[in-house]
């Protein structure tokens, strides 16, 4: 098995996956064109097509697992699960706020992550940056 990493997140509007190759390139789709979680599969399978890699390669699952809409949430749960069951390999959840935060460390001391929690409200949380690292400052709320 290479040290490759698949990532998906599908607690928001629209769906991400990713793979992170051993030498530390990324190739990521989203699925903002169709807005749906129902083309997981397709997504992922197009990810491996485009870097003609296999799933059997996969040595490791990042796993967004909200705050956010429960279908969505259960979409990328039972994909990410089916599929570490059939290969093998372990599964690790990050918090979909901290995922996108991470993201943006060196860009300011404090960052707020807001998103559409949808009917009017908001997802957001704080974080600090100490040094190039990430310290959460305040729970999702």
């Amino acid at each position: 098995m290479t040290d490759l990493s698949l990532a998906i997140d599908t607690s928001g509007a629209v769906s991400y996956v990713a793979l992170r190759k051993a030498s530390g390139e990324v190739v990521e789709l989203d699925s903002s064109s169709s807005g749906r979680h129902e083309g997981l599969a397709g997504q992922v399978a197009e990810l491996f097509q485009r870097t003609g890699l296999s799933y059997s390669e996969i040595s490791r699952g990042v796993l967004g697992s909200g705050p956010g809409a429960f279908t969505g949430l259960r979409i990328g749960y039972s994909f990410m699960q089916g599929l570490a069951a059939a290969v093998g390999f372990p599964v690790a959840e990050i918090s979909s706020l901290e995922a996108f935060a991470r993201g943006l460390v060196g860009s300011a001391p404090t960052i707020c992550i807001l998103r559409d929690a949808r009917r009017d409200e908001l997802f957001a949380q704080f974080f600090g940056v100490d040094g190039g690292t990430l310290r959460v400052l305040s729970e999702p709320k």
